[in-house]
C-alpha cells in the first residue's frame, strides 16, 4: 500500500525548536545546497555529544566489561556484513557471545560468519520486504533460539525518491524502521525465552533532530533531490526512536531492555546511494577524516556503543533510553512523544497488515 498523503502519514509536532542549532541541522533545508546541507547535518552530529575527545574503541569497552562477559549469551544482529554491525560481531564474539549475523543476502553473511567466526543465519533477510522478513521468522525463527540481545542494526541512507519498497513505501522507512519493527514483533518469543538480562538495541542517529513541525510520509514524498535523500534518512531515524520508546513502554513489565544509540560520524557505506560527483567525493573525504572533521569516528569507534549497550548490566543502563559514545544523551521533544510512538506503532501495524 503506497502511502502518499498526509492524512495517512505520521505528522510529527516538536516541542523544542530551538534544539535545531544544537543538532546542527539549517532550520531552512531549502536555502542551503545539496552538499551544504550534508555538511551541516554530518558535522553536527557529535559536536554537542560530550566532545570529541571522548570517543571510546571497542578494546576499551570490552576491558571496561570483562574479557568474558558475553559467555552464554546469544546475540542476533542485523546486517552485519560490513561496518558497525561487522565490528560489533567481532567484539561481542571475542567477550564470548554465540554471535549470529543476517543479511539481505544469506552466502554474504555465511561469508562473513567464516571470516569471523562467528554464525550465520541461512536465510535470506531483505528488510525492505515485508514477505521476505515474514519468510526469514517462519523458516529461521524457531532455529535462533532464545535470543539474549538483538541489535537493529542493518539500515540504509540517502536514498533517491524513486526507490520505494515492495508496498510503495519510502526505502529508508521501510527498511529502517518498518522491517525491524516486523522483525523483531516476530523474534519476540525467542527475546522472551531468554534469562533476565535480555534486551534489544536500535541504531538510530542524531540526525532525528531535524525532523521539526508537522512532518511525515506524506511531506517526505514531496521534496525532491538532495532535500528527500536527507529527510527520509532522519525521519526513519527519528522512527527508530519513537519505536525504541514504545517498546521499552509495553515491554516494562516483563524486565527487557530497549536502547537506541547514534554511532556518530563512520564511513559505513550509507553514502552509497549518493551520486558519484567529484564534489560528494571530496565531501565525504573530509567528513570522515579526523584531521577535518572533529566528530569523525572509525568504524571501531562508532561501534562502541552497541558493545556497551549489549553487554553492560542493565542496572547501569539504567532507564535512559537514548545513548551516543557509550553515555546517555537526551533525544529530541519529539522523539519522546508518548502520542507519535503509539501512532507510529498503530500505523506500522496497518502497513503490515496491508503488506503483499
Amino acid at each position: 500500500m503506497a502511502i502518499s498523503g498526509s492524512s495517512s502519514c505520521l505528522a510529527t509536532t516538536a516541542r523544542a525548536s530551538g534544539r535545531r542549532k544544537r543538532a546542527g541541522v539549517a532550520s531552512s533545508p531549502r536555502q542551503r545546497s545539496g552538499g551544504a546541507r550534508l555538511r551541516v547535518m554530518a558535522y553536527g552530529l557529535d559536536t554537542a555529544l560530550n566532545g570529541a575527545d571522548a570517543f571510546e574503541t571497542c578494546e576499551a569497552v570490552a576491558d571496561r566489561l570483562g574479557q568474558r562477559a558475553l559467555v552464554g549469551k546469544r546475540v542476533l544482529i542485523t546486517g552485519a556484513t560490513s561496518g558497525i554491525g561487522k565490528q560489533t560481531a567481532q567484539t561481542l564474539a571475542a567477550l564470548g557471545a554465540d554471535v549470529l549475523i543476517t543479511s539481505r543476502i544469506a552466502s554474504q553473511a555465511e561469508e562473513c560468519a567464516r571470516e569471523l567466526g562467528v554464525q550465520a543465519v541461512p536465510q535470506d533477510l531483505d528488510l525492505s520486504s515485508q514477505a521476505s522478513v515474514r519468510a526469514f521468522v517462519a523458516e529461521a525463527g524457531a532455529d535462533v533460539g532464545a535470543l539474549d540481545v538483538v541489535i537493529a542494526n542493518a539500515g540504509v541512507g540517502f536514498v533517491p525518491g524513486k526507490l520505494k519498497t515492495a508496498q510503495g513505501l519510502d526505502l529508508a522507512f521501510g527498511v529502517n524502521h518498518l522491517g525491524h519493527f516486523t522483525l523483531l514483533q516476530g523474534l519476540m518469543s525467542s527475546v522472551m525465552a531468554a534469562p533476565p538480562g535480555r534486551r534489544i538495541v536500535v541504531v538510530a542517529s542524531e540526525a532525528h533532530r531535524s525532523i521539526e513541525g508537522e512532518f511525515g510520509l506524506g511531506e517526505l514524498e514531496a521534496l525532491e533531490g538532495m532535500e528527500h535523500r536527507i529527510k527520509s534518512y532522519a525521519y526513519s531515524k527519528l522512527c527508530n526512536l519513537l519505536y525504541a520508546a514504545e517498546l521499552r513502554r509495553r515491554l516494562s513489565s516483563d524486565n527487557v531492555g530497549v536502547y537506541a544509540f547514534c554511532p556518530g560520524v563512520a564511513d559505513t557505506g550509507l553514502k552509497r546511494y549518493l551520486p558519484q560527483t567529484d564534489e560528494n567525493r571530496a565531501l565525504f573525504d573530509k567528513m570522515y577524516s579526523k584531521e577535518s572533521n572533529p566528530a569523525a569516528k572509525t568504524i571501531n569507534e562508532a561501534a562502541a556503543t552497541a558493545v556497551h549497550l549489549a553487554g553492560a548490566p542493565l542496572d547501569e543502563l539504567g532507564d535512559r533510553l537514548y545513548w551516543t559514545n557509550c553515555r546517555p544523551l537526551e533525544p529530541s521533544a519529539s522523539a519522546l512523544d508518548e502520542g507519535l510512538a503509539k501512532q507510529l506503532w498503530e500505523l506500522s501495524e496497518q502497513w503490515q497488515a496491508n503488506a503483499h
